[in-house]
């Protein structure tokens, strides 16, 4: 009577082993596209507004001389042509402060319309970024899903 003892090894399991939690990367690579797909799509289409206001009046002088025209003598004549004077003054004053307003305005538009055609790129490639990294990371947890690959 032979009294060995026959040991023998159990073959280790080759099978891929199912975790329960094999589904939280998909899960979670969903939860966090579906916002970044709706933030990288509202950067991409969303048209950045070029509305510019300058808040700043265009000057306005008045003149101070009395009357339009005094009386007749030397004196007055005198007076006649200070009054004229000041009048054109004030008036080249307040065409000069209206022409430099306008150009103000005019700088300012253009200055924001080059602001927003570069905000609308940088918009634009991060939309792109953000749908790109989406899509990989819902691919990444497919391919672990699938593969049979246990990450918890």
């Amino acid at each position: 009577m032979d009294t060995t003892l026959s040991t023998t090894t159990p073959e280790p399991d080759l099978r891929p082993t199912r975790s329960r939690w094999r589904w939280v990367p998909l899960v979670l690579a969903l939860l966090w596209a579906i916002p970044s797909v709706i933030v990288g799509v509202n950067l991409i289409t969303d048209t950045p507004s070029s509305a510019v206001s300058v808040g700043a009046a265009a000057p306005s002088l008045t003149s101070s001389s009395e009357e339009l025209a005094y009386g007749g003598d030397a004196y007055t004549g005198i007076q006649n042509a200070a009054a004229e004077t000041e009048r054109a003054v004030v008036d080249g004053f307040n065409q000069l402060g209206s022409f430099e307003l306008e150009l103000q305005r005019s700088a300012a538009q253009q200055q924001a319309k080059r602001a927003a055609a570069s905000q609308a790129h940088v918009e634009d490639g991060l939309g792109w970024l953000l749908v790109s990294l989406a899509v990989l990371n819902i691919t990444v947890a497919v391919g672990r899903l699938t593969s049979g690959r246990v990450v918890a």
